[in-house]
Formats: C-alpha cells, sequence, structure tokens
C-alpha cells in the first residue's frame, strides 16, 4: 500500500485508525474496538487473552471491511454525528492524533492481519466499581448504578464486574507493551478508585515511562489512589502530561439528582485543588467535560459562571459531551420552547466565553449541538420513558425533578 493510499484512507470515512493502534477493553471483559463502538467484539478476556482477541478473526475482519473502503456499521456514534451535524468525530480525531502511525496500516494484509502489531493507547476499564449511580448510567458501567437496581428488583446480574479473571492476564500485556504506550485513557467505573489505577502508574513510574500521556474521565468524587489512600495528586506531579476531565455536569441540588451519591462540598473542593495543581504544573490540565442532556441542557451557563466565582475554572477548557443514548435523555426531546430557551442560554454562555482557543473550542461544540438538538422534534415514547424512569429512580418523582431542571 503505498503512502497516498493511507493518507487518503485517513481522511476518507471509512477508516479508523484505532484497530491498529489501540487496546480497549470493556468492564465486563469485551475487548472492543473503542469506547466509542461498545456493540462489536473482538472477543473476551475471560476467554482469551488481550493478545489474541486484538489479532482475532473478529479484530481481522473488522480492519479489513475498512480497508475494503467500507466503515463497519457498529460505527454509528462515528458517522452518525459526522454526517448529521457536522461535529467533529471520536473517528476524525484519533486520525488525526495517531496518524504518525500510518505505516502499521500499510503493513497490513487484506483480510485484516497485522503483520506489525503496536499497542500505543490503551483504554482498559478495570472494573465497573463507583461510589456514584449517575441517572443516565447503567449497571456494566457503575457498581452503584447496579446495586440500586438489583434492591429495586429490576436487574438480577453482577454488581461488581471485573474486565479480567486475573489481574496477571492483564500486567502480562502491559509489560510487554509499555515501551510503546504513547496515551493511556482512565475512565471506569470511577478509576481513581481503583488499586489497578495506582499499580499502573507505579508500574509507569519504575520504567521511567513520564513522558506518556494520561487522560481522565473522572467524577473527582476522589482523589485518593486504589486502596492505600495515596492522593493522586502527588502522582500525577511526576508525569510530564496529565489530562484531567471531570465529569460535572452541573453543581449544588442539580448535580445530585443527575449524579446520585455526588457530595457538591467535596466535588467543588477536589476541583480547586486540581486546578491549583494545573496552575503550578503545567503538564497538568484541568477540563470541565459536562454530559448534556435534557436535565442540564439550560444549566450550562449557570454552571460555567459557578466554577468562575469559586476560582476552579480561569481558562481551564469547557468541553460539553453531548449524550444522544439512552435517547430519552436526549436534548431533542425538549419542546420547542424549551429548545429555544437552550439556544438563548447558550448563546449568552457563548459570549462569556473566553477568546482563548479554549473558548472557540467551547462556541464550536455549542453550535453543534444545536444543530443536533434541532434535527429533530421531541417524541412522546421518549417522553414517557423518561417520566417513568424519573418516577422510579428519584423519590422526588418525574415533576418535580423536571421542574428543578427548568422545565
Amino acid at each position: 500500500m503505498s503512502d497516498t493510499s493511507v493518507d487518503e484512507l485517513l481522511k476518507s470515512k471509512h477508516l479508523c485508525i484505532l484497530p491498529w493502534v489501540h487496546a480497549a477493553v470493556w468492564t465486563d471483559g469485551r475487548v472492543i474496538p473503542c469506547c466509542i463502538n461498545q456493540d462489536y467484539s473482538f472477543g473476551h478476556t475471560h476467554q482469551m487473552s488481550l493478545e489474541q482477541a486484538l489479532d482475532s478473526d473478529a479484530a481481522n475482519a473488522f480492519r479489513a471491511q475498512m480497508l475494503a473502503g467500507s466503515l463497519p456499521s457498529s460505527c454509528y456514534r462515528c458517522s452518525q454525528p459526522e454526517q448529521e451535524f457536522g461535529s467533529l468525530s471520536y473517528r476524525q480525531d484519533m486520525n488525526r492524533r495517531f496518524q504518525h502511525h500510518a505505516e502499521l496500516i500499510r503493513q497490513t494484509d487484506p483480510d485484516g492481519r497485522r503483520r506489525v502489531r503496536r499497542s500505543v493507547y490503551l483504554d482498559v476499564r478495570f472494573s465497573n466499581l463507583c461510589n456514584l449511580a449517575c441517572i443516565m448510567c447503567d449497571e456494566i458501567n457503575s457498581s452503584s448504578f447496579a446495586q440500586i437496581e438489583r434492591t429495586a428488583g429490576r436487574y438480577d446480574g453482577p454488581t461488581v464486574r471485573r474486565a479480567f479473571p486475573s489481574p496477571q492476564d492483564f500486567w502480562s500485556f502491559f509489560d510487554q507493551h509499555i515501551a510503546d504506550f504513547e496515551e493511556i485513557y482512565f475512565c471506569g467505573g470511577e478509576p481513581i478508585l481503583l488499586a489497578e489505577h495506582e499499580q499502573l502508574l507505579e508500574r509507569l513510574l519504575r520504567a521511567g515511562k513520564t513522558r506518556i500521556h494520561l487522560r481522565y474521565n473522572t467524577n473527582l468524587s476522589r482523589l485518593s489512589a486504589g486502596s492505600s489512600g495515596y492522593n493522586v495528586l502527588e502522582m500525577w506531579r511526576q508525569f510530564e502530561r496529565v489530562s484531567v476531565h471531570a465529569s460535572i455536569d452541573a453543581f449544588g441540588e442539580l448535580a445530585q439528582i443527575i449524579r446520585r451519591g455526588t457530595n457538591w462540598d467535596q466535588i467543588e473542593k477536589n476541583l480547586q485543588a486540581v486546578f491549583s495543581l494545573s496552575q503550578a504544573y503545567p503538564g497538568v490540565s484541568l477540563a470541565i467535560t459536562p454530559t448534556v442532556q435534557i436535565l442540564n441542557a439550560l444549566h450550562l451557563t449557570d454552571l460555567y459562571r459557578h466554577l468562575r466565582s469559586r476560582g476552579a475554572l480561569a481558562d481551564s477548557m469547557v468541553s460539553p459531551n453531548l449524550l444522544m443514548f439512552p435517547s430519552h435523555f436526549s436534548i431533542q426531546n425538549l419542546s420547542r420552547n424549551e429548545k429555544s430557551r437552550v439556544i438563548d442560554s447558550w448563546d449568552r454562555l457563548a459570549q462569556e466565553a473566553n477568546q482563548a482557543p479554549e473558548g472557540a473550542h467551547l462556541r464550536a461544540r455549542l453550535d453543534e449541538m444545536k444543530t443536533y438538538m434541532l434535527l429533530r422534534d421531541s417524541r412522546d415514547e421518549d417522553l414517557s420513558k423518561l417520566r417513568a424512569w424519573l418516577d422510579q429512580t428519584s423519590s422526588l418523582g418525574h415533576a418535580e425533578v423536571l421542574r428543578r431542571a427548568g422545565l
């Protein structure tokens, strides 16, 4: 395969570089193409090694389809935003960030078999262990959510899930590829709670692998790593690049409604501690990444103003994540009047955002989300499902929850 054809593939609509450079394992042991595509499985760590799964027949077929000029249908969470509202998708972002490994694509047979194997981007969800039960989450991603659903009699599966039957199954893979890793993404569950997270950082430090990019999606409810209580801030200081994405959807009472189990005062203290670290250590960056859905769409501007007033934002990036699934939480289900109010609110936020690149990013995301919101009118079946779910999961009931959300 020529250099020109690889460049064309990376710019095309049917190739993603991640199946060549990425190792992604979900909390239940499924080895998947990436965190966005959870519908396709390369294999399962309870049945084979991670190394075997990444080069399984299913993985080879996935790569072969892209090489043949067709994006797998399971990649719709990237193709849909690209086509419908012009968003920069995860696929496009990864192609840009890892294009320097394009030679791995060239060294692939037409049937998808890789002649050179290299894992440079790692995303392993060791467990669904989480101390919060976000109202839009599920049992696979939160042990607290699973426990609530078990108690309510709506779920009879495991409360805590483990990605690997034995920790050594992962550490063998990790030690084999540690020299190649460029970026590690920590998500959950809540990653900072996990003993494996602390162990992984310690292994990187012992190996002198401090130039790696550590990227987090964390609720910032805790700053203790694993079971030892060792403060994660002390560990982050030893790495050259740490990106902390704080999953904060709202503040105060609404935060507690959306992310059940939230202690807002503690999260605010932790947020200020991470912000202070980011000011003292240029390699540490902080971004606020609210998950935008029907319950907090009208409150993004309030959140932005609140965090700035508490000295926990300054020029830090605000990068909203648009929730599309489950669909009954989608902002498309807002009424026309509510959508008009959201647009007015977001326009005020766009005006207040600073003029640095961080502000430009926020304004672009707001425009993309407005386009998505207006693609269709609300659906009665989604609204009925939302009301029923809020009645089941909140002691306040759906009417009061929606009132407090400004709806």
